[in-house]
């Protein structure tokens, strides 16, 4: 079947195992992630240390949404931004009841795991005033703090992880192609960089690609910088292709316009999106992974 030269756009579809493999899944990667922020939360004593871990906390639990959504082939990104928030809370929820067993005993921490809204209220209340006592009785910044400060620190920090377990699932969505026709996901077959020729700017590309003109990357194999030792300028094309290997007309590229600088011995490489998950001709494809494959790149297994 031939195919338009277009960029690749999601269905927006998903299926009922979506929501299966979210809550499943994603759930079960929530709660690990969960229990070792808590561990974290509980032990670290460094402030910045807190700040990174809250972040990458909310980072890894958006990108577990992601896979498991997409393990239920997902192709919707309002969905998979809605497993983000899901297993956000599934994360937070894990990661309370582990600090709860900490700061208490196991028997609390049961009762949180199973106990509603007023119960977890009524534990951060009561928490909350617990450490503004300890605070006090140290004297200084702590003895002006007060248990609502606490309590809005705890907030935005469940809502930092919220935001951003929501937005990652969001951002890594369509960051893979899937075959409708086949219904699975295509995978990259190769990567590699190749040489560009004098001259070449993004848009030129661009329009090139969209007409059916691949000749640019019709050359040889990138040499290292190692191997341009009397060179300060110099242009690659750094390519990604994508395959479905049930659907021989299923062939995509990704194409970044990459210029390297030389200043003194380090090299500066400035990448440029040319065309992300284009559809291409399966022989243009063919030609383009032989180009590739004539020196070293990363294949897929």
């Amino acid at each position: 079947m031939k195919r338009e030269l277009t960029q690749y756009t999601p269905s927006g579809r998903f299926e009922g195992r979506a929501v299966v493999n979210t809550l499943v899944f994603g759930g079960l990667g929530a709660v690990i992630l969960g229990a070792l922020y808590g561990l974290v939360s509980r032990y670290n004593p460094f402030v910045y240390v807190s700040f990174i871990a809250t972040l990458a906390f909310g980072f890894l639990l958006g990108l577990v949404a992601t896979r498991a959504a997409q393990s239920g082939a997902s192709r919707s990104t309002p969905f998979d931004a809605g497993a983000g928030l899901v297993v956000g809370f599934f994360g937070l929820w894990a990661s309370w009841v582990v600090w709860a067993w900490l700061m208490s005993d196991a028997s609390v921490a049961t009762d949180l795991a199973t106990s509603g809204p007023a119960g977890w209220k009524a534990f951060f209340t009561e928490t909350s005033e617990v450490y503004r006592i300890n605070l006090s009785r140290r004297g200084g910044r702590g003895a002006e703090f007060s248990s609502t400060a606490m309590l809005v620190t705890w907030a935005v920090e469940a809502l930092a992880v919220l935001v951003v377990s929501t937005f990652t699932a969001y951002a890594t969505s369509d960051s893979r192609v899937f075959n409708e026709a086949t219904h699975q996901w295509a995978e990259t077959t190769l990567e590699g960089e190749l040489e560009a020729n004098e001259g070449l700017d993004v848009e030129t590309l661009r329009r090139a690609f969209a007409g059916g003109d691949f000749q640019a990357l019709h050359t040889a194999k990138a040499r290292s910088a190692e191997e341009r030792t009397s060179e300060n300028a110099w242009s690659t094309l750094a390519v990604e292709l994508i395959a479905d290997a049930k659907d021989p007309s299923f062939r995509l590229m990704c194409v970044h316009l990459v210029k390297h600088s030389r200043e003194k011995d380090k090299v500066k490489s400035d990448r440029n999106a040319v065309v992300n998950n284009f559809f291409i001709p399966a022989a243009a494809y063919e030609q383009i992974r032989g180009n590739l494959a004539g020196g070293s790149s990363t294949a897929a297994a």
